[in-house]
């Protein structure tokens, strides 16, 4: 016994020993290489190698960092671009990183086998299209090679759908993507609630923090905050309430009930009336989706979400100099706006939209077929919905589904909706076939989400924003990359069989 616990003891100091030499003799050669290069360089060179690692070990953490940066809390401005190339950002280089990744270990590793997806053939038709119409714009006419980069940069975030469904190798990974997602979501909530708690005076959001304005009337200390995060908010709502009713109660569920009611708040501090409709539309089809005990703890959840909601509103109205109850005044006068089609009509926000779609169905007319291409100004300028100096919208449409149709055409507007169409119709039939309950409500999550989007997208430019398009292309990896594990008999190990309340 002895003799086995000294044998013990020397290789776990062998272990340590080899550890501190390793690290000692890391430590040494960066010691060398910071007399000879400056210590940003050195840095930069210690991030890098540490980029390698994760990417290659943990490249859900890379996708989470794409989506921190552009998804969350931070203007997409802020984001570091190259030296001497501004239209470049980091994000762009790690997303071409991370597909070059994909496509070098597809040649060079013989075990490496590439995911095939129902969607590649949609998805490559719809971007190829677009890069085919842009390019031809800039050939033929005086389009500046940075603008044209500036939006297909942003369609190129739907390529990271690519890196889910190939990168992603093990189910613990995609629970981690999916983890990560949430909890960004959390801190982007928590941080809208603090930034509405402070006011617009002071701002510690990107993104829009305002006076709320419905119907050209000021509502004085209610702020409406859209941060880049908004995205997230509005997938997470949607997922949490999917997946809930899904699990029995245990301890950890009070956890995401929590999880879910913080995202609730910042779902109303939006003043999305489009949101708040495209939730409506999620909630009353998981009314018809769920079937048996699911159903019926569905229904729970709504009935206790319906008394909470009455006992603050009451407790919110009772005290009428609290800014609660002017917050629950104003989201009740604001969603009964979107339930009066007047109302909507007449709405200041909603006619300037008017002059871009005169505009835009001029050039759908004039370029049927590609489309006028990406980055090009498809209308000169307006004054009734420019403003010198503060707003030029003449390559920018309120409308997503006519911002494609107008910038790649009616061939790349139908791939487009080849692929929405073909992700919504795999989510609607396959979910129930996830043996995992949060692999499950998380492919009924983003499935219901991106119906929602596709008619959000009808009244702002959903496809075509920076914040949303990591979103778009991680949601339809996801659930491709759930089909393709369920599917295959990997190894206990692999095999989608995780606790789904260790979330």
């Amino acid at each position: 016994m002895l003799i086995a616990e000294i044998y013990k003891f020397s290789i776990r100091l062998r272990r340590d020993t080899l550890t501190l030499l390793g690290a000692a003799a890391v430590g040494i050669a960066l010691g060398g290489i910071s007399l000879y290069f400056s210590p940003r360089l050195v840095l930069g060179m210690i991030a890098g190698l540490s980029f390698f690692f994760i990417t290659f070990k943990k490249p859900e953490i890379i996708l989470l960092s794409i989506l921190g940066m552009t998804s969350t809390i931070l203007a997409t401005e802020s984001i570091p671009s190259i030296p001497g190339f501004s239209s470049v950002k980091v994000t762009d280089l790690v997303l071409a990183f991370l597909l070059g990744l994909v496509i070098v270990r597809a040649l060079v590793n013989p075990d490496f086998k590439v995911v095939h997806t129902p969607l590649d053939f949609p998805l490559l038709a719809f971007y190829g299209l677009a890069l085919a119409s842009t390019l031809l714009a800039v050939v033929s006419t005086s389009l500046e090679p940075w603008r044209a980069y500036s939006e297909i940069s942003i369609l190129s975030y739907y390529l990271l759908f690519f890196v889910v469904t190939n990168l992603l190798r093990n189910s613990r990974q995609l629970i981690s993507l999916i983890q990560g997602f949430l909890l960004l979501a959390t801190a982007v909530a928590i941080a809208m609630i603090v930034q509405f708690f402070i006011g617009e005076s002071s701002t510690i959001l990107s993104g829009r923090v305002e006076t709320l304005n419905t119907q050209g009337v000021s509502q004085v200390g209610i702020t409406r905050i859209l941060p880049p995060g908004q995205s997230l908010i509005l997938v997470a709502f949607i997922t949490q309430i999917s997946v809930l009713p899904l699990n029995r109660f245990k301890a950890s569920t009070i956890l995401k009930v929590l999880m879910c009611g913080i995202v609730s708040i910042a779902l109303i501090l939006t003043f999305s009336r489009s949101f708040w409709l495209g939730t409506g539309l999620a909630l009353l089809l998981l009314t018809i989706l769920f079937k048996g005990q699911d159903k019926q703890r569905f229904i729970r959840l709504g009935i206790t979400a319906i008394v909470l909601a009455s006992a603050l509103y009451i407790m919110a109205t009772l005290n009428q100099e609290r800014q609660s109850a002017d917050l629950v005044k104003a989201a009740i006068e604001r969603l009964s706006t979107a339930t009066n089609t007047n109302s909507i009509l007449e709405d200041q926000s909603f006619r300037w939209r008017y002059p871009e779609y005169e505009h835009a169905f001029s050039q759908i007319i004039k370029h049927p077929l590609m489309g006028i291409g990406f980055g090009v100004q498809y209308r000169p300028r307006d004054m009734r919905i420019d403003s010198v100096g503060i707003f030029d919208g003449r390559a920018y449409l309120h409308n997503g589904h006519l911002w494609i149709l107008t910038k790649s055409g009616l061939l790349g507007y139908l791939s487009f909706m080849w692929l929405s169409s073909l992700f919504i119709a795999r989510g609607f039939t396959q979910w129930r076939r996830i043996s995992n309950t949060l692999m499950r409500g998380c492919v009924l999550g983003f499935t219901l989400t991106y119906l929602s989007i596709l008619i959000i997208a009808v009244v702002t430019p959903i496809f075509m924003q920076e914040f949303w398009t990591p979103a778009i292309g991680i949601m339809m990896g996801t659930n491709e990359a759930i089909f393709h594990f369920n599917s295959q008999n990997f190894p206990k190990r692999n095999v989608i069989q995780i606790n789904a309340g260790k979330m």
